[in-house]
């Protein structure tokens, strides 16, 4: 008997789409990290292997029990990071012209 958290055959993770960054990217990435606008991936569902994705958008510096900012759309694992790097990309073009 095992304990029911084997790997699922079919889950891919989202590690595999994670592109490396271009260097206008990294400046986009550069800019929200030192200006604390923390963009993340947050599984829909609860669990080891969710199969969509909300962008999860958090503003300012930390504090306890903050309010994030949800998407309203759910991506796959293959479209979740262009959706990212499109959404870092707003903020640093909302805020630097």
């Amino acid at each position: 008997m095992g304990s029911g958290l084997a790997k699922k055959k079919s889950y891919k993770g989202l590690s595999k789409y994670a592109k490396t960054l271009t260097n206008e990217e990294q400046l986009h990435f550069n800019y929200c990290i030192n200006n604390n606008y923390r963009i993340s991936p947050k599984p829909t569902t609860q669990g080891l292997f969710p199969d969509l994705w909300f962008i999860e958008i958090r503003l300012g510096p930390y504090t306890k029990n903050e309010k994030a900012h949800v998407s309203p759309v759910s991506y796959n694992d293959k479209d979740i990071w262009p959706a990212i790097r499109k959404t870092m990309k707003y903020y640093y073009d909302k805020r630097t012209r």
